[in-house]
């Protein structure tokens, strides 16, 4: 991107823009989806469902602004660096196995997502040492480092839902959850709308410095009592008024 014509700011805020995307857009989600999935009691495959529409929205509002980007700095890109599209699936058409793996448990199936997961790294286990990509091909030593490196990223993940647990459990033993549930009520003053917007601020504030999966443990747990309750009206007066005419 940078030998395009965008600036170094710009290229690393779009790579993050889309990366960051990537927990949003089905099929293959990011970990908060499962805990979505497990914490609903609701398929995986309904979490998906639910994600198209917004997934859609928040790429084609960075696909415009990237546009915008490039049609001001008069930024081209250049087709010669980019390889034919043939020429990669031959190499490396065994990587999407396991995608598609992944997608026939999870949707026709409907097996759980762990084991899908294990589905699906069993089947790039054995097409990884069987053909190779680039002259390379997985063996016992990468095999096992695999684990390794799994685990990793996993005791992350865990870290991160164990904390969120622990400001849960606080909340439990001390009321603090009633309390926020009461204020939040009071704050939006009987109007549901109101507090889904008061929700999407809490949840933009913690997200600026948790990850995702640690911040929908604390609001699934302090939000969602609120939105149950039946102090609310499910819409504004304004949308009242109309409905009621």
């Amino acid at each position: 991107m940078k030998k395009s014509g965008y600036q170094a700011y710009q290229a690393g805020a779009i790579e993050t823009v889309a990366s960051t995307g990537g927990q949003l857009m089905p099929p293959v989600m990011g970990a908060a989806a499962f805990l979505m999935a497990q914490f609903l009691e609701i398929g995986y495959a309904a979490v998906c469902i639910a994600a198209i529409i917004p997934a859609i929205m928040y790429y084609f509002t960075a696909f415009i602004q990237v546009d915008l980007i490039a049609a001001k700095n008069k930024i081209i890109s250049s087709e010669k660096e980019y390889p034919r599209l043939l020429d990669v699936l031959k190499a490396g058409w065994h990587f999407i196995a396991p995608f598609v793996a992944l997608i026939l448990t999870l949707f026709i199936m409907n097996t759980e997502a762990e084991i899908s997961a294990i589905y699906a790294a069993a089947v790039m286990a054995v097409l990884g040492s069987i053909f190779s990509y680039k002259g390379k091909k997985l063996n016992w030593k990468g095999f096992i480092t695999s684990f390794w490196k799994g685990g990793q990223h996993h005791a992350v993940i865990v870290v991160i839902v164990a904390a969120a647990g622990f400001v849960i459990g606080i909340l439990n033993i001390t009321s603090g959850s009633f309390v926020l549930t009461l204020f939040l009520i009071k704050m939006g003053g009987g109007n549901l709308f109101v507090l889904l917007v008061i929700a999407a601020i809490i949840s933009i504030i913690l997200g600026m410095g948790m990850p995702t999966t640690g911040v929908y443990v604390i609001l699934a747990a302090l939000v969602v009592l609120p939105l149950s309750s039946r102090a609310f009206s499910p819409f504004p007066p304004i949308y009242s008024f109309f409905i009621m005419a």
